[in-house]
């Protein structure tokens, strides 16, 4: 208990989060539950044990952070204090996707994308790189700047333009 007070007091003290920062705190100390599905083999993506969301407020015990569906944690200040923590823009973030491409040249698809992209007004800067080749597709990797602070939603935008953009070159 002496201890969250003392984690409190330096968090308050040394400031290294404000209120409304987002923060991923990877700690190994605070439980959670791993979702489960069939491995991806050569998968970039990574899963951090921990918490993302923004601070709302820090007290002497808890920090008290909002998760994407708006859920409020009290995290003891201890386990912060000794975690790891990343902290990302205020107001951005940054969302990758991911979108398979069969029949289509390699630079025809980066400018259909490049344009997908640039259509999404939540989309502040982004990059379009080949992400996965094989013998007859290969992937795009787009990864986007937005504007707010919920990946999902900037994904979807991205998603629902290249779908468009993809399916005029169709007919």
């Amino acid at each position: 208990m002496l201890s969250n007070v003392f984690a409190g007091l330096a968090l308050l003290i040394s400031k290294p989060v404000k209120i409304g920062d987002r923060v991923t705190i990877a700690t190994w100390q605070f439980g959670s539950v791993f979702p489960t599905y069939p491995p991806k083999f050569f998968s970039q993506d990574i899963l951090i044990n921990g918490f993302t969301g923004s601070i709302l407020e820090i007290k002497l015990m808890y920090t008290f952070i909002s998760d994407d569906e708006n859920a409020v944690l009290a995290i003891p200040n201890n386990i912060i204090l000794s975690s790891s923590m990343f902290r990302t823009y205020r107001d951005k973030i940054v969302t990758t996707v991911r979108f398979p491409v069969k029949n289509m040249d390699v630079d025809s698809a980066k400018k259909k994308a490049k344009s997908a992209v640039e259509r999404c007004p939540m989309v502040v800067e982004h990059k379009i790189l080949i992400d996965e080749v094989y013998q007859d597709s290969y992937v795009l990797k787009i990864i986007a700047l937005c504007k707010g602070n919920r990946q999902e939603v900037c994904r979807s935008e991205v998603l629902e333009s290249m779908l468009k953009e993809f399916s005029n070159s169709a007919t």
